[in-house]
């Protein structure tokens, strides 16, 4: 994603990002070695758990560790159903289990159930 397919709706003076539409994991696709398609921090690989929610999220968004710990609540919940999901797609199987596996590889990375 290079930021092409994030939009924004507006109703009367409320602001809010679209739903989600026309999303692709390229890296399984590509095999490339970036993590992201955009540099954080400097870097598209190697990223980790501080260059996310230190940097990004609290330094250079302002969120609070309340709303970050929430955000990160809810990814932990919805980790289970995007196996599911990723299952149910159009992918072949060898590319389902790739994106899978970089799906887990990707979230125990984050270190995610250890948040706070």
């Amino acid at each position: 994603m290079h930021l092409k397919n994030f939009s924004v709706i507006r109703r009367d003076l409320k602001v809010e990002l679209s739903p989600a539409y026309d999303l692709l994991n390229s890296t399984i696709i590509l095999n490339s070695q970036e993590e992201l398609a955009l540099p954080l921090r400097g870097k598209k690989n190697k990223l980790k758990k501080d260059d996310f929610f230190v940097y990004f999220a609290k330094e250079r968004l302002g969120l609070t560790q309340k709303s970050i710990g929430q955000t990160v609540s809810r990814i932990v919940m919805a980790f289970p159903r995007w196996a599911d999901l990723i299952q149910n797609c159009f992918l072949s199987d060898s590319l389902k289990t790739q994106y899978i596996d970089l799906l887990n590889k990707r979230f125990n990375k984050l270190d995610l159930t250890s948040w706070g």
